[in-house]
């Protein structure tokens, strides 16, 4: 051998990236073996894609995704232990858990492709030579000659695997490479993933606790209603003076009305905590890991539907204490030409937009595009432009200011939940499991309602007969026009509380409490159940993910196509012997188009079975082996080396 050698760039790059990651895995190796562990198949996945090496054919078999992606397999914290912990000459010579080493896997990888016409005497005269590290010749480019070395040393060194041709040489410093600078992306990205999972836990955790304070303004008014009854008067009365279908001409309340108020506040109220426990039961499963992607498109799919439907509650209320308090000049209760319930105009604004800032920006909560989705952007503009509290102290009623207080709650609750949790891609063709626990639950409601407008919340003497004499003179008092003086006193909500309840007990046999206390019991167990439910369509939407990865898939709806080659019915026909003829007669007649077809424009899992049948064997098209793994490029994978495959 020559005396002036020197070491490969590769090796030099090898040992670069071996320094690297011994350094990391000192650092974060108990990190990483957490947030690893804790990772599920998906998010496994995801970080094997963003570290995934451009060329994998000579990694095998330590690199292999089947293998890392598995939830209960260590196998990429075993590789990362080896890689780390043992010399770069160690890993050439053995592999993890005893599997070969990068020498005998690179030779293994390219057996059989010596090519027979190179002169045997010219394959050794460049040569690279691999001893441990610290002798100082791992990687070393060497100049072999029969002259100068005795060819008894040459051949122990070969069968020492000491001594290689330089291009199973530089295939392993590239094997060796490669797997290095996976290994040290993967450490990168899965601290990256685990502190981006930690973080939306956290935010998660803070939604969850924000969701539970919500609910404790209903369930507090709700459960102190009973025991303090002096405190519903105040909401009855606001709610009556928002409220001009339940007015008189005279602006006082008549009979019946002061019981409908009473029985609207008391079910917003309920409404609302229904609707906060079931946001924060979602919140809770959302929280457990679960591969099921039907699953979790779902959970997120009623998350939205009940921030909705909050919101709608939260908007119609200030909408009606508006129209009624500060904008009641200018605004008033209607219908739109649909039939529908609106506010219109009642006068032109005027000089309003140019000497009220603040009162002006108020009529664009009525605009037709102010929903749950653009109220967060549209809120900050809002105090941005107007740069003055939009509801000022002496303008405005208590009503106004805590119906606004309300409706910002769910808009700031609904814009931190949609930086976690974006809106699902496909689909949700089903109703809202919450709306059609809802209708079921409005029925109920419609029962006991029908009476109450009638007869008001003293109803019928004989229906109610069961009520004492003391709360049905009470209940009489409330209800009448010469009593009423515009407020509610305890004694009267008290025998109103006792009668709403017997009320709903002789119609429905539960309370108003007890029915959305099924409610949301209902919604909950469905929501537990939805995972079993939804794994056979999951499964279904991964095996048509699958086939239809390897052979295109036209989809059966749409079985329109020119060709007959390609049209589904014309093969169909082909393959019957009985109908070739009576296709040959009507083939002038069909008429198919020739649009092309995207795997978006149908339901994978409701055509699977017509899918996988029917189609598979009229897409699937059979290909040589050799095309189908692509030929081998070994000056792509080793630049700057002319030499053809040699393994020693």
């Amino acid at each position: 051998m020559s005396d002036a050698p020197h070491i490969h760039p590769l090796a030099l790059k090898a040992k670069e990236l071996h320094d690297q990651l011994k350094l990391k895995y000192d650092l974060y190796s108990s990190e990483v073996e957490t947030a690893w562990r804790s990772f599920n198949r998906s998010q496994r996945e995801k970080c094997i894609k963003a570290a995934e090496p451009e060329n994998t054919k000579n990694l095998q078999p330590d690199y292999s995704p089947d293998a890392l992606t598995v939830p209960d397999s260590d196998w990429f914290l075993i590789l990362l232990e080896h890689r780390a912990t043992n010399s770069l000459f160690d890993q050439y010579t053995l592999g993890p858990r005893g599997l070969p080493g990068d020498h005998d896997a690179t030779v293994d990888f390219y057996k059989g492709q010596i090519h027979p016409q190179i002169p045997r005497e010219y394959l050794y005269t460049r040569c690279m030579v691999f001893y441990q590290e610290s002798e100082g010749f791992y990687g070393e480019i060497a100049y072999v000659s029969p002259e100068e070395a005795p060819m008894s040393f040459i051949l122990d060194e070969i069968r020492g695997k000491n001594l290689v041709q330089m291009f199973t040489g530089e295939a392993i410093l590239c094997r060796q490479t490669t797997l290095l600078q996976f290994l040290n992306a993967m450490v990168d990205v899965i601290l990256k993933e685990y502190s981006k999972i930690q973080e939306a836990a956290r935010r998660i955790r803070q939604i969850i606790a924000h969701g539970k304070f919500k609910e404790e303004w209903p369930s507090w008014y709700l459960s102190t209603v009973h025991e303090k009854p002096h405190i519903l008067c105040q909401t009855v009365n606001d709610h009556l003076a928002s409220h001009p279908l339940l007015q008189t001409w005279e602006n006082t309340p008549s009979r019946a009305y002061v019981s409908m108020a009473i029985y609207e506040v008391l079910k917003d109220k309920e409404y609302s905590l229904a609707l906060w426990k079931c946001i924060t039961h979602l919140l809770e499963l959302l929280t457990r890991p679960s591969e099921n992607k039907v699953y979790w498109d779902k959970l997120i799919y009623e998350l939205y539907s009940l921030c909705e439907l909050e919101f709608g509650r939260a908007l119609d209320n200030l909408k009606r204490h508006l129209s009624t308090g500060i904008l009641c000049e200018w605004l008033h209760p209607g219908e739109d030409n649909n039939g529908r319930p609106c506010y219109l105009m009642r006068s032109d604004p005027g000089d309003l937009v140019d000497t009220d800032r603040g009162v002006r920006h108020l009529f664009c909560y009525f605009r037709p595009d102010f929903n749950l989705y653009t109220a967060g952007d549209f809120t900050e503009w809002l105090y941005d432009t107007s740069g003055i509290p939009l509801l000022k102290e002496e303008k405005t009623l208590q009503r106004e200011r805590y119906a606004l207080i309300e409706l910002n709650a769910i808009t700031d609750f609904a814009k931190d939940l949609f930086s976690i949790f974006p809106r699902p891609t496909s689909n949700q063709e089903t109703k809202p499991m919450f709306h059609s626990l809802w209708e079921n639950t409005k029925w109920n409601f419609s029962r006991t309602q029908k009476p109450l407008e009638i007869h008001g919340l003293s109803g019928d003497p004989e229906g109610l007969n069961w009520l004492g004499l003391d709360t049905m003179k009470d209940l009489k008092d409330l209800e009448s026009e010469n009593v009423y003086d515009a407020s509610l006193s305890a004694e009267m909500a008290a025998s109103a509380l006792e009668s709403l309840d017997s009320l709903f007990q002789m119609y429905t046999g539960n309370t108003m409490g007890e029915l959305f206390e099924k409610l949301v019991t209902d919604f909950e167990k469905q929501c537990d159940q939805l995972e079993v439910t939804t794994r056979d369509l999951d499964l279904k939407r991964e095996v048509v993910a699958a086939f239809t990865s390897a052979c295109w898939v036209k989809p059966p709806k749409a079985l329109t196509t020119t060709s007959r080659k390609s049209s589904p019915l014309v093969h169909d026909l082909k393959d019957d012997p009985e109908s070739e003829e009576e296709f040959e007669d009507s083939e002038s007649d069909v008429e198919y188009d020739t649009a092309e077809y995207t795997l978006e424009e149908y339901d994978p899992v409701e055509d699977f079975e017509e899918v996988t049948e029917k189609y598979r064997e009229w897409n699937y098209e059979e290909t040589d082996e050799a095309v189908f793994w692509g030929t081998l490029d070994v000056e792509s994978y080793i630049k700057g080396v002319r030499n053809l495959p040699f393994a020693c």
